[in-house]
């Protein structure tokens, strides 16, 4: 329960720093562990939501059925997704099925430790793909690299 607070407060951090936090209102729910913060166009984006996206974005990425989600971030355009408590061999199934969605452009590289791909598709969204430690973050959002 502290790992995703500490995440969502970093989150929130930065974002101050990037003017996100103070272009609007902040709501934030300590028992689930989410901030919300209304944007200046009135879009809302919320962070540390233990969900799946709703967002049109995560349409052709195929949902992961391993690990705990911890944070899930929707804002216009873009999508970042945590997952933790997911071993290597779970992550590199996962990736394989990602693949088939994400083939153009590929970048992949795998050290001892560590995964990392990216790629677009067919309608031209890209994806980041890092495994490392259990921790799994992925990545979508709409334009080129």
């Amino acid at each position: 329960m502290q790992q995703p607070i500490v995440f969502v407060v970093t989150l929130m951090l930065i974002l101050s720093f990037n003017g996100a936090a103070n272009a609007g209102s902040c709501e934030t729910d300590v028992l689930s562990d989410t901030v919300t913060f209304e944007l200046e166009d009135d879009t809302l984006m919320t962070l540390g939501r233990p969900d799946w996206p709703t967002s049109s974005l995560v349409g052709s990425l195929p949902q992961c059925a391993h690990g705990d989600i911890v944070a899930a971030q929707e804002l216009p355009g873009q999508i970042m997704i945590i997952i933790e408590s997911i071993d290597e061999d779970e992550a590199l199934g996962y990736l394989e099925k990602v693949k088939l969605a994400f083939s153009e452009e590929p970048v992949e590289l795998r050290e001892a430790t560590f995964v990392y791909y990216s790629a677009q598709n067919s309608s031209g969204l890209f994806l980041t793909f890092s495994h490392q430690e259990a921790r799994l973050s992925i990545g979508v959002s709409e334009g080129a690299r």
